[in-house]
């Protein structure tokens, strides 16, 4: 699906981030800080699907098959950890990539100013 949306609209940001890690995460009070402990921390961040950039202007996005209102929460989490994180970068916008959103999906996330997408998964091209 994330194909599909780069297909229709990916030349409206200048760049994209995948794989964002945002928040502290956790780390092991009870043994001295290693190389270890930092990777169990990384590994316990929140990772973003991907970051479009508009100038200086983030766009977080995540790809679901199917749009909920947990996956409308994580994206306001999201948005959150990313601007406590960076706070001299303007607030991100919202947008969540999907297949299939229900009607009460899309009212909460428009309420939530959360952009939606649906898109249908782009066929590979015949190799």
């Amino acid at each position: 699906m994330w194909r599909a949306f780069l297909l229709q609209s990916g030349d409206s940001w200048d760049r994209f981030e995948y794989d964002v890690h945002v928040g502290t995460g956790v780390q092991p009070t009870d043994v001295p800080p290693d190389q270890y402990t930092e990777n169990f921390r990384t590994l316990t961040q929140k990772r973003i699907d991907a970051v479009g950039w508009l100038g200086s202007a983030p766009t977080i996005f995540e790809v679901r098959v199917q749009a909920s209102l947990e996956l409308i929460g994580k994206l306001e989490g999201y948005g959150f950890l990313f601007g406590r994180q960076f706070p001299m970068v303007p607030i991100p916008k919202l947008w969540l990539i999907c297949q299939f959103a229900s009607p009460d999906d899309l009212a909460v996330a428009l309420q939530k100013r959360i952009h939606v997408s649906r898109v249908n998964p782009a066929p590979f091209p015949n190799v």
